[in-house]
C-alpha cells in the first residue's frame, strides 16, 4: 500500500550567529551531538529525531519532531464509546516532518504535514539552536520569477501580504518595502495586506502601470516577507496575465510505502530524494548552483 505526499522546497539562510556560518553546519553539529535539544514554542515542544549526516556530510537528513501535550483527542470508532489514551505523564501526540537538507544548494527538501511543523516553525528551531536568525525561504518556480523580472511584461495589479521578516535587513531598503515592513512593525508584527491597481483607463505608462515596484516586489518574495503576492502582468499586446507567487511554489507529489497507518521511513527518504532529481536542473537554475 502506498500514499502519495507533498514534497516542498525551501532555501536556508543563517545570519548572526557566532558559531555556525550555515544552517548544514547547525545540522551537522546536531547529528553529532544527541541528544537533541528540545525547544519549546507556542504551547508544543519540538525536537531533531534520528538526523544522521550522510553523502560525506553533503546531506544532512531525519525527522522534525512536533509533541502537544494539551488537549490531547480521544479514540474512538463509529458507534462506540471513545476512551482516553493510555499515555504516561510526561508523553504526547507526535507528529513528524521528514527532510533532507543539502549543503551545496543550501536546499531544504521537507515532507509537507499540516498536522506537524511549519518549515519556519524549523528555522524557529534551528535559530534557538545556534543563537543567530535562521530563514526558509521557498522556491519559487522559475518561469513565475522570470515574469516578474521581465521588463517585457508590465506589473498591473499587485494584492501582497506582507509579514515580519527573519532578518530585516534582508530586506532592500526601497521605498515600498521599508513602508510595507514599517506597516507590520506598526501593527506589532501582525500582516498587513496591500492592494494596488494601476489605471487601466489611462494610457500614460505612469498611470498604467505599477513597474516601479518591481524590485520592491522581488524583495519581499526572496527575503520570505511575502505571505501571499498576486501580480497581473499586461504585455505588449495588452493580454492580461494573473501569477500567484505563493501557489507558484516548486513542489512535487511522491508516492511513499506505508507500514499499517505510518509512511516507512526508508521509502520516505527516498522519496525526498526522488523529488530533488526529478526537479534538478530547475533547482540548479533558481538557487545558482
Amino acid at each position: 500500500m502506498t500514499k502519495t505526499f507533498t514534497i516542498e522546497f525551501y532555501q536556508g539562510i543563517l545570519d548572526g550567529s557566532d558559531e555556525f556560518q550555515t544552517i548544514a553546519d547547525v545540522l551537522a553539529h546536531l547529528a553529532t551531538n544527541h541528544p537533541c535539544p528540545v525547544v519549546h514554542v507556542a504551547g508544543f515542544d519540538y525536537e531533531l529525531r534520528d538526523i544522521e549526516s550522510i553523502n560525506h556530510g553533503n546531506v544532512i537528513r531525519g525527522k522534525f519532531a512536533k509533541i502537544r501535550h494539551d488537549d490531547i483527542p480521544h479514540a474512538a470508532a463509529p458507534h462506540r464509546p471513545e476512551r482516553e489514551l493510555d499515555l504516561a505523564d510526561d508523553e504526547g501526540l507526535l507528529e513528524k516532518n521528514y527532510f533532507q537538507y543539502h549543503r551545496g544548494l543550501r536546499l531544504l527538501v521537507w515532507q509537507a504535514n499540516r498536522n506537524a511543523a511549519s518549515p519556519q516553525r524549523f528555522a524557529d528551531y534551528l535559530s534557538d539552536v545556534s543563537g543567530g536568525m535562521a530563514q526558509m525561504l521557498p522556491v519559487i518556480r522559475h518561469d513565475a520569477m522570470n515574469k516578474l523580472r521581465n521588463g517585457q511584461l508590465h506589473i498591473r495589479k499587485l494584492d501582497i501580504t506582507v509579514a515580519a521578516a527573519a532578518n530585516a535587513n534582508n530586506v532592500a531598503a526601497t521605498d515600498f518595502s521599508r513602508s510595507a515592513m514599517s506597516l507590520v512593525a506598526q501593527s506589532n508584527g501582525m500582516p498587513v495586506s496591500i492592494s494596488l491597481r494601476g489605471d487601466g483607463r489611462s494610457r500614460d505608462p505612469a498611470r498604467r502601470f505599477l513597474d516601479p515596484l518591481r524590485e520592491a516586489i522581488l524583495d519581499l518574495i526572496d527575503s520570505g516577507s511575502a505571505q501571499k503576492a498576486k501580480v497581473q502582468f499586461e504585455d505588449e499586446q495588452g493580454g492580461l496575465d494573473l501569477v500567484d507567487f505563493v501557489a507558484d511554489r516548486l513542489k512535487s507529489r511522491q508516492d511513499v510505502a506505508m507500514n499499517g497507518r505510518y509512511p516507512d521511513e526508508q521509502s520516505m527518504f527516498i522519496a525526498l530524494e526522488r523529488a530533488r532529481g526529478d526537479h534538478g536542473d530547475e533547482l540548479r537554475a533558481i538557487l545558482g548552483n
